[in-house]
């Protein structure tokens, strides 16, 4: 990981000769500081490092610059030392490749290979993760790089030629190579090869980590990609000014910037062409995308139209609701009072009621009466039934009052609840109009942005775990749907296409292609005993029949997946050297996000 680190010790033993003298005399002066085990272990290489192994001593092959006649130079160890000094003619002489590079590291051989398009153009031993801190095995890509490096992990280990290839932290950079897996998950390299190395790789560079070792070979084959006869495939360059993005072509030519001029998206026409000349080829995707463009272009000001809208529209619904809401507070303060005066009638006619009946029950039992006497009951007996008359009419008043209150305040409620609703529709409408207008400006941009990176490689993943196709470029999501796989229940191997350099019609490329099969459940599952008898034999992996070749080949899994035509025609606008198209039987791995390929773990 980013903490590679190197064990530590003082060399045991007399030390003779001057350089003996003069380390007692240091350390008698107390002038030399000796790191113990845990402080030396935040470096990476050091004259106080394990004695190297006789791997440790090999700085690595690079392929000698072919003479004139060579097709392919022979691997050799690496000629012109790369350190500092040395002259630039020297330099000059170094072996450069030639197209995209593809990394393949084997941790069972302890091994990393660079191909270029002339086929194996380095190798070098490495020092891969140790048990308990293994190194994962996956294809991946180079994400950064880093002549000066220390890691965040182990206290700021040097790393020095740093390649990361994940963003957890592993990464291909110097280190002591002891002849073993030894490193914290990161790839250590030989110092001299790191420097070249880091020299040639790109952003965008294949790295493909399995446990055994693998090389691209060579595939022609009618099902993968080719690019429209318009598209200039020399280059693979961002425009000047870009941002900086994955770009594993391997060309240091400057691309020009790409005529998206009416011309591209009109039909063609004999109009104007020389006689007996043909019609000048039109690209069919190039007219879809300024269409898509244009669309995307307009939907931002139509996005800007509805938020203005929408704007305009809250305040006036809140204010109607907050109206309708002061109208509500009213019309319930009437109800209540109207309710009061009802509940007060009630107790007035009551009382009418009990006065003129405890009258009647007085009359009834007094039967001796005089004439005056009689008069005056009857007087009184009158007020009674006119104070009940008054009461009852009072109350037949205050209920139809009450009752038109309780309408008016059901009416009030209403009107408010539909004010509030229609507040918060506005709100709503608005927060929706914000959102769209972001996702208009995002997909414009994005549009933007995917034009700008046309001519940076365009990478395609098709994975059977999902059924779906992917393509991406320059780490920008393009495209993701559905695909269709023949024989889906059955693996497919993990398949790694690069394109390399285009042929002489310029529609057409030189593929290449590196192949890790997908191991059975029971082969996973096989006993320790196994696994340690495979790694002291140096076995490889005895497949079952149906896992055998012809299963999951290269061919096999082109022959199985059918790519949308409108994936191609997107493909075919953007092949350069150094695209790729990837088929598995995995899917993304949590090593992908932004700012990354495709990357897929082998398991």
């Amino acid at each position: 990981m980013f903490g590679d680190i190197s064990r530590f010790r003082v060399a045991q033993g007399a030390l003779s000769g001057v350089a003996g003298i003069v380390l007692a005399a240091a350390c008698a002066a107390g002038t030399l500081v000796v790191p113990t085990e845990a402080s030396a272990q935040a470096f990476g290489y050091s004259w106080l490092s394990d004695p190297p192994s006789k791997n440790s001593k090999k700085k690595g092959q690079f392929r000698k610059p072919a003479s004139d006649g060579d097709k392919v130079a022979s691997p050799v160890r690496a000629g012109p030392s790369d350190k500092a000094g040395k002259s630039k003619k020297e330099a000059d002489a170094a072996p450069k490749p030639e197209g995209p590079l593809v990394l393949t590291v084997s941790l069972k051989a302890q091994k990393v290979r660079v191909y270029d398009a002339k086929g194996l153009f380095a190798e070098s031993p490495i020092s891969s993760g140790r048990v308990g801190n293994p190194t994962p095995t996956g294809v991946f890509t180079i994400l950064e790089k880093q002549k000066i490096h220390h890691s965040n992990l182990y206290s700021g280990a040097p790393m020095p030629n740093m390649n990361r290839i994940t963003w957890s932290g592993v990464a291909l950079h110097a280190g002591v190579l002891p002849g073993y897996p030894a490193s914290h998950g990161c790839i250590r390299l030989p110092h001299a090869f790191s420097t070249r190395l880091f020299g040639i790789t790109k952003l965008g560079n294949r790295v493909i980590v399995a446990r055994d070792s693998l090389e691209p070979r060579p595939i022609a084959d009618a099902k993968l990609f080719t690019a429209f006869p318009d598209v200039n495939v020399a280059t693979a360059t961002a425009p000047a000014g870009a941002v900086k993005v994955a770009d594993a072509s391997g060309s240091s030519v400057p691309q020009p910037p790409v005529d998206l001029g009416a011309a591209a998206g009109t039909p063609a026409t004999d109009a104007g062409a020389p006689e007996g000349t043909a019609a000048p080829f039109v690209n069919p995707y190039r007219a879809k995308w300024k269409e898509e463009m244009a669309r995307r272009a307009a939907a931002v000001s139509e996005a800007e139209a509805r938020k203005a809208a929408a704007t305009a529209a809250a305040p006036s619904a809140a204010k109607a609701a907050d109206d309708a809401k002061e109208a509500l507070k009213q019309a319930r303060g009437e109800a209540l009072r109207a309710a009061d005066a009802k509940r007060k009638a009630v107790r007035e006619l009551g009382a009418a009621d009990a006065a003129l009946t405890a009258f009647v029950k007085r009359l009834i039992t007094d039967r001796k009466l005089t004439e005056e006497a009689a008069i005056k009951l009857a007087e009184t007996e009158e007020k009674l039934e006119s104070k009940v008359t008054e009461a009852t009419k009072a109350l037949d008043d205050t209920t139809a009052e009450e009752a038109r209150m309780a309408g008016l305040q059901k009416e009030a409620e209403a009107a408010s609840a539909a004010a509030e609703a229609a507040r918060k529709q506005a709100a709503k409408d608005l927060v929706q109009a914000e959102a769209g207008l972001k996702a208009a400006i995002e997909a414009d941009a994005s549009a933007k942005r995917r034009d700008q990176k046309r001519n940076l490689p365009i990478s395609v993943f098709v994975s059977l775990k999902t059924k779906k196709i992917y393509v991406r470029q320059g780490y920008e999501p393009v495209y993701e749907g559905d695909v269709a796989i023949a024989e889906p229940d059955k693996p497919i191997g993990t398949h790694v296409f690069t394109a390399m350099l285009p042929k002489d019609n310029r529609t057409d490329f030189d593929w290449t292609v590196v192949s890790v099969p997908t191991l059975p459940a029971e082969k996973a599952e096989n006993s320790k005993k196994q696994k340690k008898k495979e790694a002291r034999e140096n076995l490889a992996p005895v497949l079952p029949a149906s896992y055998a070749a012809g299963e999951q080949t290269a061919e096999n899994a082109l022959a199985r997946i059918t790519v949308p035509d409108d994936v191609r025609e997107m493909v075919a606008d953007s092949l350069r050297p150094g695209s790729s198209l990837l088929i598995s039987d995995h899917g993304l791995s949590n090593e992908f996000g932004k700012f990354t390929d495709f990357t897929v773990a082998l398991r």
